[in-house]
């Protein structure tokens, strides 16, 4: 008598698949009506994903037959199965890694076969680059709080008949969005000039071992802070070292007034926009090391202090 009512439900509602237990999914037979394919979710990767070549890609998804167990049944095993246009079937099941796919554009299909046969898939698109393709990024967002004497480098300049003094330190609020590194340059009577040059020692690229450089993005997020006078500007650049010569060109107009973080960017940097010439970016040059540097010329005669901050530090080494 079940056996029978179940029969007369499977004509109605579409399907049943017969279970040898009672409460389990079994795969079984298609008794009567239209078989719902799966649904299935890629989860990772995500459409559009770059990853460099040799890493490892996570595959995960979700497959559900909406016909089994008497309502939406999870699948895996053999019957869930991962695919790509460019090297075939990548495997099988709900999740695994895989660090082999091939440096190009990939379809990544997701298919699940109910025990029917119907086919559910997902896919999206992602792509395999060669390491050359990836940017190198150094970067700080000085967020520890810290000056650690292993990560920034200074080289102090002044000139003139005053005396003046540099200060800088890392604080940990009012930063964009929370620390940042903070400077003082100090007049104590008299004109004079200070250049302080900012170097992240933390790594360098060398263009000899790590490829040829085509080029180079560079950004940052700056402000002052309680100008001393109305117009006061600090003078801004960015600065490599090779070689043991610092080659330097002027950010956004080579000075910042504002007193609110502002983003600069300066993308496709090639050597030929730093001075003096002679920066090497081929496979023949030596390492570089790449900073910042803030400069002021001061020529009253009072006690003066700038105050000023830098965030989000970022260079982007594109290689050829």
């Amino acid at each position: 008598m079940t056996a029978q009512k179940a029969i007369r439900t499977a004509v109605l509602i579409g399907v049943v698949w017969l279970s040898s237990v009672a409460g389990e999914c079994q795969t079984g037979s298609l008794v009567a009506g239209f078989n719902e394919p799966p649904n299935v979710t890629i989860e990772s990767p995500v459409d559009g994903a770059q990853y460099p070549s040799g890493a490892t890609v996570e595959f995960e998804g979700v497959a559900t037959d909406p016909n089994g167990c008497g309502g939406p049944c999870g699948m895996t095993g053999n019957s869930v199965v991962w695919s790509s246009d460019v090297d075939g079937q990548l495997g099988i099941g709900t999740k695994f890694n895989k660090s082999d796919l091939s440096i190009g554009d990939h379809t990544i299909t997701l298919s699940a076969t109910d025990p029917g046969g119907a086919t559910g898939t997902e896919s999206v698109g992602i792509t395999i680059l060669p390491h050359s393709a990836m940017p190198i990024v150094l970067s700080d967002a000085f967020d520890d709080g810290s000056l650690p004497a292993d990560r920034w480098d200074l080289t102090v300049a002044t000139s003139g008949t005053g005396q003046v003094t540099q200060h800088v330190e890392h604080r940990l609020q009012d930063g964009n969005p929370v620390g940042f590194r903070y400077m003082e340059h100090r007049w104590n009577p008299g004109p004079a000039f200070i250049s302080v040059q900012h170097f992240y020692t933390a790594a360098t690229y060398d263009p000899g071992t790590e490829g040829a450089i085509d080029h180079i993005a560079y950004s940052e997020d700056r402000r002052q802070f309680n100008p001393p006078f109305a117009g006061a500007a600090i003078g801004t650049l960015f600065i490599v070292e090779q070689g043991g010569t610092v080659y330097s060109m002027f950010i956004t107009g080579g000075q910042f007034t504002s007193e609110q973080w502002e983003h600069v960017a300066l993308p496709g940097l090639t050597a030929q926009d730093f001075t003096p010439a002679g920066l090497d970016f081929s496979a023949s040059g030596t390492p570089i090391t790449f900073g910042y540097a803030r400069t002021n010329t001061i020529n009253g005669t009072g006690v003066i202090t700038t105050q000023h901050g830098i965030d989000n530090w970022r260079v982007e080494i594109h290689r050829e």
